[in-house]
């Protein structure tokens, strides 16, 4: 198939010319003993753009979590305020987002601009976007994959033990059964990895957009509770609240999963930002409409006690036997979410193995299909490890954090490239006010939640992977420490599936633009 190009795409002329005899290895860019580097191919349209965003922000957590909101904030209007607000500060985030994604189209997002905003940090400026990569790649991204295997397990099992405690035996078995099926469902090429994920998003959708219509129904019949005046009659903590606004805007912010796979879009300074735009508010309109809808139909202590409000939603609404179908309903949205993190986050993984700060094999791509498969594979088996751990809300709770962290480090390096490449074309551009009031937003998500007095294990458990990370990035990166037979490794796994090093695009366009 011809590989679509975008027609305002840059020429490099001749120092693209030159890297086509060159591959990147751990060590840098080395003479490679045959034939050319291969490319990702922009193959990814708007629809699919939109289709990946909307599908990686509305998984589980709007068919299950709105009680736990409601019964932890104290009251329907703050509960909506909450989601109001996780809705608006993700659209000040995509829209910096939009401008750092249309000035630099490369693979990895967040990843690719940190790197460019270290550059003017001088030699030693490579040990944050290695902090920034190892944090996503080793603690947030697999911790993502683990919980949606883990709550794709819950759901789906929930039809055979009812009201039953569920063996954890089976859970993980089930969970890594599927995390492996994700897996592979990605490594085919980038057309079946976007139409599995527009699939599953519109299976989601629609079943929202019908419990939406059924709340709309019911209050125009005047059958409903005065939703505003909801209370569960306690008042909720400053840190209760910084925690469920820190996971829901984490829960609606995944803008970042579109970036990832910017070198796979069409015509990217156009589809970007529409995709960007037009996916966060689809997005916060649908989990707003949905949580009216829900405090529409039912009463505080049952929103309050629901552990799966979606089912007591469809109890009272349409009967026992389509509250039944809904932990099937909710286990495909978490399936979706989990392929979704396949298809896109394996490019962080890409990214940083053409920087040199992951083992060259990760920046391979098959010479047929031009998917990073060793990188698919690799997200697999880490998303399998985290899966033992068990806990599902330490694992969301530590998973927010770094992600916050990494918010902060990507909003900062976004005002570097403001001053280090204040020439370069941006076809988007945002008032700088703006990230400057989304970066004091992050600072204070990841401050306040410090602040409680108990709950700090999953943030020593952060701590400690970040100070591992450090340790990698001195032996492996400063000292130059290599595993013996990597080099060998690396050919046979070119030979097997048919693998070559991609070309650093980033590189190719910080050169043209800095």
């Amino acid at each position: 198939m011809k590989e679509r190009r975008s027609t305002n795409r840059p020429s490099y002329s001749t120092f693209e010319t030159n890297q086509a005899n060159l591959a990147l290895t751990r060590d840098g860019y080395q003479r490679k003993p045959a034939g050319a580097p291969g490319r990702l191919r922009r193959e990814v349209g708007l629809v699919s753009a939109v289709g990946l965003l909307v599908g990686m922000s509305i998984g589980s957590g709007i068919f299950t979590t709105p009680g736990i909101v409601f019964k932890n904030s104290g009251s329907a209007g703050v509960a909506l305020l909450i989601w109001l607000l996780a809705g608006v500060i993700s659209i000040l985030g995509g829209l910096c987002y939009t401008e750092m994604a249309a000035l630099l189209p490369a693979a990895g997002g967040s990843y690719a601009y940190v790197t460019a905003g270290s550059k003017a940090m001088g030699r030693y400026g490579d040990i944050v976007p290695f902090m920034h990569g190892w944090s996503m790649l080793m603690m947030a991204d697999p911790m993502n994959a683990a919980f949606q295997g883990i709550t794709f397990a819950s759901y789906a099992l929930s039809p055979l033990y009812g009201d039953c405690s569920q063996p954890y035996a089976v859970k993980v078995l089930v969970a890594l059964t599927f995390t492996a099926l994700g897996t592979a469902l990605n490594c085919f090429s980038v057309k079946t990895s976007a139409s599995v994920q527009n699939v599953l998003s519109a299976l989601k959708c629609l079943v929202l957009v019908s419990i939406i219509i059924t709340g709309s129904v019911w209050l125009f019949k005047g059958n409903y509770i005065i939703f505003l005046v909801l209370s569960y009659g306690h008042r909720c903590s400053e840190y209760k609240t910084t925690l469920l606004f820190l996971t829901d805007i984490y829960r609606c912010n995944q803008m970042q999963h579109v970036t990832y796979i910017a070198e796979e879009i069409s015509n990217p300074t156009r589809t970007i930002p529409l995709a960007l735009t037009s996916g966060i508010l689809i997005v916060s309109l649908i989990n707003i409409l949905s949580n009216l809808a829900y405090f529409v139909v039912l009463d505080a202590g049952t929103v309050a006690k629901s552990e799966a409000i979606a089912v007591s939603f469809a109890a009272v609404t349409w009967g026992t036997a389509a509250a039944s179908c809904f932990p099937v309903i909710v286990a495909i949205s978490a399936f979706g979410n989990l392929c979704g993190g396949f298809f896109s986050s394996s490019r962080l993984i890409l990214a940083a193995a053409r920087q040199g700060q992951m083992p060259s094999v990760f920046s391979l791509v098959t010479v047929k299909s031009s998917v990073p498969l060793t990188s698919v594979l690799l997200r697999g088996f880490l998303s399998l490890v985290y899966t033992f751990a068990g806990s599902v809300s330490f694992i969301i709770n530590g998973l927010s954090f770094v992600v916050a962290l990494n918010e902060t480090l990507t909003m900062i390096c976004f005002l570097v490239l403001r001053y280090s490449m204040k020439d370069a074309p941006r076809p988007f551009r945002v008032p700088t006010a703006l990230p400057v009031f989304y970066l004091v937003i992050l600072i204070l998500l990841v401050v306040i939640p410090l602040t409680s007095p108990s709950g700090y294990m999953q943030y020593v458990v952060v701590v400690v992977g970040y100070l591992v990370g450090v340790l990698c990035y001195v032996l492996f990166i400063r000292f130059d420490a290599t595993f013996p037979g990597a080099e060998a490794i690396s050919i046979n796994i070119q030979k097997c599936f048919m693998c070559v090093p991609c070309l650093n695009e980033l590189e190719l366009m910080l050169k043209e633009r800095l």
